[in-house]
């Protein structure tokens, strides 16, 4: 499906984004990482397809053993006056809603969870979701070279106030390499944003794949990042408030400067708790010609 081209001040933005990324130098630091105390980790979300709560514990940066949802903790979601208590499901790890439980727009959840001596509680008003209209890859010339892009094209619910956004892009890959190499549940790229300067009632928004260059090279420490012919892209976008929008802000901030997360839980753990609409656009195939 075909969108408009980028906007001029989003691909000024973008231009300096990637430059900044392609100027900076590369050099092999050795971090001495402290081992911590584990930390209860919380993500829970209340959506129209469903709810889940996963509850994990932290690990050391050098572990390479994704943790797994833990039993044991009672965790309820309360909304309009009724609760319901949430089971815990050892095939995800996650806990879920026994009745098939869905989200609604406009309404506020409430979620408590009590484990292992301590209670943890947030909330979340769940926004109206922005239906996907139309995606598409498209490449620029940049700096002697081309840059990637995936565009997508959403209504903007709420024209009248600002949104908060937030989106994520999983791919099937046949790749050997990467099938051997990368853990299909990743997403293949994900971030949040918001509409301030978009067009009213409508939201544009540019995703930085890869480059020409670096596709033809194919190095293995870039491989990630790639898309190989035939990756089937699948693009996921949710309306989220602001607390869930300044959680994986921060987050994505404290990857690359080693700090914790902003969280919307109180009791003293890391996390988010969120009730968000949920939109998907059509798998769309990548072809490299």
């Amino acid at each position: 499906m075909e969108v408009n081209s980028l906007h001029p001040r989003k691909l000024i933005y973008l231009m300096l984004a990637v430059i900044a990324s392609l100027t900076a130098c590369k050099k092999e630091i050795e971090m001495d990482y402290r081992e911590v105390e584990p930390l209860i980790m919380i993500e829970g979300r209340v959506t129209n397809e469903g709810v889940s709560v996963l509850i994990t514990r932290t690990r050391n940066m050098d572990d390479p053993v994704k943790g797994r949802g833990l039993p044991g903790a009672e965790v309820c979601i309360e909304a309009d006056g009724a609760t319901e208590k949430l089971l815990y499901d050892p095939a995800t790890g996650c806990y879920i809603s026994p009745s098939g439980m869905k989200g609604q727009t406009g309404k506020t959840y409430r979620m408590t969870a009590d484990f292992e001596g301590n209670h943890y509680e947030a909330t979340s008003t769940m926004p109206p979701p922005a239906d996907i209209k139309a995606t598409q890859f498209k490449w620029l010339d940049f700096m002697g070279d081309r840059m990637l892009f995936f565009i997508f094209e959403a209504t903007d619910p709420q024209p009248d106030q600002l949104n908060y956004y937030w989106y994520r892009m999983d791919r099937e890959t046949t790749n050997p390499w990467l099938l051997e190499h990368t853990d299909t549940s990743e997403a293949y790229r994900w971030g949040v944003f918001d509409n301030r300067g978009s067009i009213p009632g409508l939201i544009i928004h540019d995703i930085i794949c890869m480059t020409e260059n670096n596709a033809e090279k194919d190095e293995e420490e870039d491989r990630k990042r790639l898309l190989y012919d035939g990756d089937i892209v699948s693009l996921s976008l949710m309306t989220i408030d602001r607390a869930t929008f300044e959680y994986f802000k921060t987050l994505s901030a404290g990857q690359r400067g080693g700090a914790n997360p902003k969280g919307n839980i109180t009791g003293g753990c890391l996390g988010y708790f969120t009730a968000t609409s949920i939109t998907r656009a059509t798998p769309i195939v990548y072809h490299a010609e």
